[in-house]
């Protein structure tokens, strides 16, 4: 299932479906999400200026994650980055 299954075309919720598919608390944060009243929807990445992903931006931005983690020694930080437990696809 997608978002857009989730909206009618007057680009609103489809309230009784959200209701019907989540949890009750889950229902009430999505339907306050603001849904974008047209254009097309495209993916981005806010970690690069031209907002598109890349690997070397996405590999600058796990550095900086293990640097504000408090670990100062760059050996521990090279061995915390290749121990991460992530899926092989992203």
């Amino acid at each position: 299932m997608k978002v857009a299954d989730l909206v009618i075309p007057m680009r609103e919720w489809d309230v009784e479906l959200v209701d019907d598919i989540f949890q009750t608390r889950y229902a009430k944060l999505i339907k306050e999400v603001p849904l974008s009243r047209g254009g097309e929807n495209k993916l981005i990445w806010h970690f690069s200026k031209d907002w598109i992903y890349q690997v070397q931006s996405g590999y600058r931005v796990v550095l900086d994650e293990c640097a504000n983690i408090g670990n100062h020694r760059s050996e521990g930080k090279w061995v915390r980055l290749w121990n991460l437990h992530m899926p092989s696809i992203i």
